[in-house]
């Protein structure tokens, strides 16, 4: 009745001092009230106040350096509105970003701002769960409630009293005012289930599982587009693919297109980049990281005379190594050759000792350092090749099944490609599929040795705690899922990919709400306390790294493909095949267009092809893909909301793809 009272009063122009203690019944869930008076912390150190929780008074105490009393913290200003968000948001884990765009009186039905006539201004929050509305009283001079360190102060309190950490604002300034660091460590073509932590018993990433113990685990990520340029690009951008313009491989990333690292350098960080670029100019320092740039590929390089060689291969060259492969007019260490050498001057190895040399260089400043490793991208073989046994090995079910007729052909004839020949593969029968695997493991635990120096060394260095750790892949592998290897096809084995962020403040916990590459970039920045550009498409994680899940199923992840990879006529290799299986009558007109997108909600996923071949999977009941439900009864409804949402996410992003109209009840009977 209070409640009613006050906000017909703000409705009517009539104002009221506040009310103190007072408690009453809301919509069923607390309410947290902070009122905001007018002479409190003018005469009063601010040492101590509280917050009410369930019926439970907790003081929280700022210590007196913490605070300024002065003209200084009066002379401020600022929007009362403003602020009443920016206080209530994380009590609802949402960021402040968003909400401040809301500006002033009501909020919707969850926020209000209470303005009293005697300028005391006055907040109440609601929030989730069982209990009564609390109010609790919080003396300030309304023209000073845009101080950060006041705002810093009313966050800690709600945070507080949530039982939660410090937030991402709080944590910063407590480093001494040093902003956070950035340590990006991402491999290439890594399943998610190549690691320990992942549920893979039989593999060994003790550094990898150490690293998600103490931070957040994201079982269900998932790369934009599932190949090389097209995802890394969105890692570095925050973009889908249709919009950064790297939409397949050996594709140049524009330079009116910027980086993270570009982001960044503005607020003062040093940026460096050691490994696998692939977004064009390989050996040439670009995209913000032209301070510290360590090359490690030279196959991409189309021209050694103008370009040069990599980092990589001059360190060869350094110790004695004579590059045996022609390439381009020269000479180059390719994949095959690096991947025979002796493990201490291997790629792995080279890059932890570039990347321990920058944090030794960059130690006393912000900075970003992102390593990418090519392992365990193809060749699938390095010098831990003996390390598993293929005994241990299981292969996936549905190497052992043909795939229905309702897939798309183009992916039946992918598969039969690798029934009929696989070049990593030898003897292509089941015992070659599992050493295969099992070199696979090995150059995951390879990568998680070398990563373990790096993180050894920021510890030792003292950087640890001032540095947020993300670790991820920028796609997975098939890895014998439809007797497949490789990427290109929208199934979980390529999309899906490990994620673990590591931020310092923030509970180690496991997140089942899935999300997609596209949102590192602003949830980087959130946790750096630093602006999002609004050409940004992916949106912060944050408030899952603080509050954990929510609303699992509610959540939407999109992946697209756009190009003329992954069509099964790699260098005209379809012609040349036995027309047996799905072979026999196999042209080049039905292999068709490839462009798809697929969207995930809930349990399920729709892929959507232009070639009118769709697919539908519940994930839940049958995770190995192994059946299209696209046709079973009582579908049409999940199928039509997902193809609706999908559309939706296309007008949202400025995706023009024209997807195919869903044909009626025909599509599905």
């Amino acid at each position: 009745e209070q409640v009613g009272a006050l906000l017909g009063a703000i409705e009517e122009g009539k104002g009221f001092v506040g009310i103190h203690g007072a408690t009453a019944t809301f919509w069923n869930a607390p309410v947290y009230l902070v009122m905001l008076g007018s002479r409190f912390l003018r005469h009063d150190p601010f040492k101590t106040f509280t917050v009410t929780v369930d019926d439970r008074t907790h003081p929280i105490t700022a210590g007196i350096e913490d605070f300024e009393i002065g003209d200084e913290l009066y002379e401020q200003g600022g929007n009362v509105a403003e602020f009443a968000v920016l206080a209530a948001e994380l009590a609802k884990g949402r960021p402040s970003r968003e909400l401040r765009r809301l500006g002033e009186g009501p909020l919707g039905p969850d926020i209000h701002v209470l303005a009293s006539a005697e300028g005391h201004p006055l907040l109440y929050v609601k929030s989730f769960g069982k209990g009564r509305v609390h109010y609790n009283a919080l003396g300030h001079d309304a023209r000073a409630i845009n101080h950060p360190t006041f705002q810093r102060l009313v966050l800690q309190a709600i945070d507080w009293a949530h039982g939660r950490s410090l937030d991402p604002l709080a944590r910063r300034t407590a480093m001494s005012g040093r902003p956070m660091n950035v340590l990006l460590v991402w491999t290439d073509e890594q399943r998610a289930d190549s690691l320990g932590v992942y549920g893979n018993p039989r593999i060994r990433t003790p550094n990898v599982d150490c690293l998600a113990d103490r931070g957040i685990l994201f079982e269900q990520a998932y790369c934009t587009q599932p190949v090389c340029s097209p995802s890394r690009a969105s890692i570095l951008t925050g973009l889908y693919p249709h919009t950064h313009g790297a939409t397949q491989k050996d594709m140049v990333l524009g330079a009116d297109t910027p980086t993270l690292a570009e982001l960044l350098r503005p607020a003062g960080y040093a940026c460096g980049y050691v490994g696998k670029w692939h977004l064009g100019h390989e050996v040439r320092p670009q995209h913000g990281f032209e301070q510290f740039w360590i090359s490690t590929e030279d196959m991409y390089t189309k021209d050694l005379t103008a370009e040069g060689y990599s980092s990589y291969h001059a360190f060869l060259v350094e110790r004695g190594y004579a590059p045996p492969d022609k390439w381009h007019g020269g000479r180059i260490f390719n994949r095959d050759t690096a991947a025979r050498l002796p493990e201490e001057v291997g790629k792995p190895a080279f890059q932890a000792a570039e990347c321990i040399r920058f944090l030794e260089t960059y130690r006393d400043q912000p900075f970003f350092l992102s390593v990418n490793f090519l392992e365990p991208h193809f060749p699938y073989f390095g010098p831990w090749d003996g390390v598993y046994r293929t005994e241990a090995v299981r292969l996936p079910v549905s190497w052992y099944r043909e795939m229905e007729e309702t897939v798309p052909f183009r992916y039946r004839v992918l598969r039969q490609m690798f029934v009929e020949d696989n070049p990593w593969v030898q003897p292509n029968n089941e015992a070659g599929w599992r050493d295969l695997t099992a070199r696979y493991w090995g150059l995951c635990s390879l990568v998680d040795k070398h990563v373990g120096r790096v993180l050894d060394r920021l510890e030792a260095l003292g950087l640890a705690e001032d540095t947020i750790v993300v670790y991820t892949s920028e796609h997975g592998d098939m890895l014998g899922e439809h007797r497949m290897i490789m990427k290109c096809v929208p199934y979980e084995g390529a999309v899906r990919v490990p994620l673990i962020i590591r931020a310092p403040g923030l509970p180690a916990r496991r997140i089942a709400t899935p999300v997609s590459q596209v949102d590192l970039v602003p949830t980087l920045l959130d946790l750096l306390d630093l602006p999002v550009p609004g050409h940004v498409q992916g949106t912060s994680l944050v408030p899952l790294l603080t509050d954990g899940d929510i609303a699992p199923d509610d959540a939407t992840v999109v992946v697209e493909w756009s190009g003329l990879e992954g069509l099964p006529g790699w260098g005209g290799y379809w012609a040349r095949l036995p027309r047996t299986g799905p072979l026999r009558s196999l042209t080049a007109d039905q292999l068709g267009p490839v462009d798809w997108r697929s969207i995930r909600r809930g349990p399920w996923k729709l892929n959507v092809h232009l070639t009118g071949e769709h697919e539908l999977y519940s994930l839940r009941e049958d995770p190995g893909e192994l059946h299209n439900a696209i046709r079973d009864p009582g579908r049409e409804g999940i199928v039509r909301s997902l193809y609706g949402r999908l559309r939706r996410w296309q007008h949202e992003v400025h995706d023009t793809l024209v997807l195919p109209e869903l044909p009626g009840r025909a599509f599905i009977t």
